[in-house]
């Protein structure tokens, strides 16, 4: 077997060389002993004639060699600091194996009386290296310290000392003071056997919490378990979400318990014990409940001022079905959570149905797609909203999917919990359709300030990004609206947990999870402010610097830029607005009297009999509305070479020419808007794909409106177009447009430069 020598190197690294005079590169494999050594050797390679593969492309004369010989520099410090500190443990670790061992059983003289005689108690949780004769250590953890686990020595072998300490109020004495034997786990999960002194004067249960210890049972109990032993659990499940079982397997791991101790903590633990302790805690901490601090953000306005707040669902803290039922509520009741039956009830009443949304692929607000996913589930989420510094607002339980009914019934309860005096401003995934859907209804949430948050709106088509975007409108800054997807990535940890849980446990351990995360957020409101402010600054003096250059570069004055950016905004709705107005009557003739020409011609060369009967009905159905409108004008039917069928013709001709024109046109501003926005980010970056889907969009939208041009044989120029000349917003195809002109020049100019104005 070879000797192992660690100053030895014996691996090697690839790396690019080139020779001086300028030749190709070439691979080659270097031991690092020549790499990293201070002399020069036949194999060595000149400091900057090294260059490693994750390098960038090679630099050009100096530059290449200055770069690689830092490069060379920088990694060889950085190597022999490392081998130096590898070999210092190396060289350490018989020495503190041999302390370690050493300090196990000392063989020292009591510390309380300083004999030298008898056996000797070694007991560490008083301290390293604490030994006591058998008599000071049965006197010194009788008052106090009874949960210590000291270990005789015999023989420098140690072996359980047994101690079964009685467990007592100090400060009370009683005449029908009595004892019982109780079993108490400590701080470290480890079991004793004590004596409990109790009294008539005050139940079991409330003694043990005067002696830091938490009863097992409300009545009589029989196990009691160490505040310290209970706090550890609290936090390892609220901050390292771990469950009860993992923390109990992971104490018995560190402390050495049996396994028979560690199922008995675990069967204590899991009888109501546990989730009781945490509603204690938090009730202790504000003050019986009578405080709600941790549900108050102490930076959003009370009253007289601006609330921003998010909303959003989380589909990945299910609930199944097969995980039994409650038989009391929720110990927070409606704390965060809002009772399901108001929630069940509001949304099955609600009418949220045929809904229209033109905008983008999402999910959330379409009835149709929002059902369960699975019959097995009994909450298929968590629907809830936080303000703009990430405190918990308000939450409920999903059923479906993410459907407009809750985003409106967790509006309402914010509504009722803030002054009247304070604005509300939403940030949701679709607060475009959600705008649609109040308007629709003709809601009073309707007066609210939607907006989309700034990720989800790369996702929608530039119409609602320039509406509703957190970069375009006013009073939002540089919020981004994406608090809810930050708090998702703490909560859903728990999904592993809750989706096993009873619904009153689920609703409870979620509640104080969102309790922690709020005091977490309340401990460095302060910095976080700060920062924010200090980056908002810098914000603003960037863009002002940009903005000067913009305006001296190009010869325009800010006032042009915010002309250009108001003339985007009434641009996105032109084909909106083009389409108002109702058809004159003629133009429905003439347009329904092509159709039944054609289905006529249709039905005489169909030879399926199924076709040709639906034909035949729609020809019949044609007709009969053109006999309608022929006996309500007084006229007859219209040929083709009918003078008046000529002129409607021509100018319905005329109108289906423009509003292709100007759906092109719409189209050309939003395919040109994503091509210059994606220039922004690299490729493979998150934003940059939710771009390349919109550009696929758009252009793919751009191709069919083209082909349908081109297929109406237009005979007013121009009578066909080309996808070239359609994304060129300067091209032939728009000179008649009336409503660009005036916009043409200021929305080329806007979509140059709209990377200068939006800052994430």
């Amino acid at each position: 077997m070879p000797k192992y020598r660690p100053n030895v190197f014996k691996h090697k690294v690839t790396v690019l060389s080139r020779s001086s005079k300028g030749g190709r590169f070439k691979r080659k494999d270097v031991p690092l002993k020549d790499l990293f050594s201070s002399g020069p050797s036949d194999t060595q390679q000149k400091p900057q004639e090294i260059q490693h593969e994750i390098s960038v492309a090679p630099c050009t004369s100096s530059t290449f060699s200055v770069n690689v010989e830092e490069e060379a520099v920088n990694t060889r410090k950085y190597a022999a600091k490392k081998i130096k500190q590898c070999n210092a443990w190396v060289g350490k670790r018989l020495l503190l194996e041999n302390a370690f061992f050493e300090s196990s059983a000392p063989h020292l003289p009591c510390c309380s009386c300083g004999t030298d005689e008898g056996d000797r108690v070694l007991c560490l949780d008083c301290g390293p290296q604490v030994v006591r004769c058998i008599d000071c250590t049965m006197s010194y953890h009788e008052d106090s310290n009874h949960l210590h686990k000291p270990q005789l020595i015999l023989d420098g072998i140690l072996q359980p000392f047994p101690l079964k300490p009685y467990l007592r109020r100090v400060d009370h004495d009683c005449d029908s003071r009595s004892r019982k034997t109780i079993q108490v786990f400590d701080e470290k999960g480890r079991l004793h056997n004590c004596w409990l002194v109790t009294c008539s004067c005050e139940e079991e249960c409330a003694s043990l919490v005067r002696l830091n210890l938490w009863p097992a049972s409300p009545d009589q109990p029989r196990v009691a378990f160490h505040m310290d032993l209970m706090n550890l659990l609290h936090f390892l499940l609220l901050e390292g979400h771990m469950s009860l079982k993992g923390a109990c397997q992971s104490l018995g791991c560190r402390n050495g318990l049996p396994l028979h101790e560690v199922n008995l903590l675990y069967h204590n633990l899991v009888s109501e014990c546990f989730e009781e302790y945490r509603y204690f805690r938090y009730r202790c901490h504000n003050l019986n409940a009578v405080l709600d601090e941790d549900i108050k953000c102490p930076a959003c306005p009370k009253e007289n001022g601006d609330l921003f707040v998010s909303l959003d669902a989380n589909f990945g803290l299910v609930r199944k079905r097969s995980s039994g039922v409650s038989y009391t509520d929720a110990k927070h009741k409606s704390l965060l959570f809002a009772p399901q039956e108001d929630v069940d009830h509001f949304v099955n009443v609600y009418d949220d149905h045929n809904i229209s949304n033109d905008c983008s692929n999402f999910q959330a607000g379409d009835v149709l797609r929002a059902k369960n996913k699975t019959k097995k589930l009994d909450t298929t989420g968590v629907f809830g909203a936080s303000c703009r510094h990430g405190f918990p607002l308000s939450f409920l339980n999903l059923r479906h999917g993410e459907r407009l009914a809750y985003a409106a019934f967790t509006i309402d309860c914010i509504l009722e919990k803030a002054q009247p005096s304070v604005k509300l401003h939403v940030i949701y995934d679709i607060a475009c359709t959600l705008t649609a859907h109040f308007k629709k209804k003709k809601d009073k949430k309707l007066e609210l300030d939607m907006a989309l948050p700034v990720f989800h709106a790369y996702g929608h088509k530039m119409a609602c990004q320039v509406a509703y975007s957190t970069r375009w409108r006013c009073g939002y800054g540089l919020t981004d609206g994406e608090v809810m997807e930050r708090l998702w990535s703490y909560l859903r940890r728990f999904s592993s947990i809750t989706k096993e849980m009873t619904p009153a446990h689920r609703e409870d351990l979620l509640t104080d999870a969102l309790l922690h995360y709020s005091r977490r957020k309340r401990a460095d409101i302060g910095s976080s402010l700060v920062l924010l402010m200090d980056r908002a600054v810098r914000v603003k003096e960037d863009s002002s610097k940009a903005l000067e250059e913009i305006c001296s570069d190009c010869a325009v004055s800010l006032k042009d830029i915010k002309d250009w950016r108001e003339a985007e905004k009434c641009q996105v709705d032109v084909s909106k607005s083009s389409t108002k107005g109702q058809v004159p009557w003629k133009e429905k003739y003439v347009q329904k009297l092509l159709h039944y020409e054609q289905r006529k011609e249709q039905l005489a060369l169909c030879d399926d009999d199924t076709r040709a009967g639906m034909l035949a009905g729609q020809c019949q159905e044609l007709d009969q509305d053109l006999k309608t409108l022929e006996q309500r004008h007084g006229i007859q039917r219209w040929c083709n070479d009918n003078p008046a069928f000529i002129t409607h013709l021509a100018v319905m001709k005329g109108k289906q020419q423009v509003a292709l024109i100007q759906k092109l046109w719409s189209h050309a501003v939003e395919y040109t808007f994503f091509l210059d926005m994606s220039k922004k980010y690299s490729e493979g970056q998150s934003v940059a794909t939710r771009l390349s889907k919109q550009i696929r969009k758009s252009s793919k939208a751009l191709r069919k409106l083209v082909s349908a041009y081109n297929s109406c044989d237009f005979t007013t120029p121009p009578s066909s177009t080309s996808h070239k000349d359609v994304i060129d917003l300067t091209s032939q195809l728009y000179t008649n447009l009336t409503v660009t002109k005036q916009h043409t020049h200021s929305l080329l100019n806007t979509a140059k430069s709209c990377r200068s104005h939006q800052f994430e």
